[in-house]
């Protein structure tokens, strides 16, 4: 058995969906400075967007964040989700 809770660091991880039709490098770079605003969100590990897949809606991929606070991971995430939306529906993705 692992308890997860006693770590000094938990990673965050968001699943993602990258349109084609938007630019993927300035789109991840983005993401990724924009987690680092996150009062929440550590600054080592950085923030990284990794790409999982290829699928017929665009690149399936996800934000993983670290923080040092493991009994809000739930609402970091959700918060991290409003920022990321936020700024696909700006890019109009």
């Amino acid at each position: 058995h692992f308890n997860n809770t006693a770590l000094d660091k938990r990673r965050v991880e968001l699943s993602v969906n990258i349109p084609y039709d938007v630019d993927l490098e300035s789109t991840i770079e983005f993401m990724e400075k924009k987690a680092l605003n996150l009062n929440w969100v550590l600054f080592e590990p950085k923030p990284k967007v990794v790409i999982r897949e290829f699928s017929d809606l665009g690149i399936k991929g996800s934000l993983n964040v670290w923080t040092d606070d493991p009994w809000n991971v739930t609402e970091n995430k959700s918060e991290l989700a409003r920022e990321v939306k936020d700024y696909m529906v700006q890019e109009n993705a």
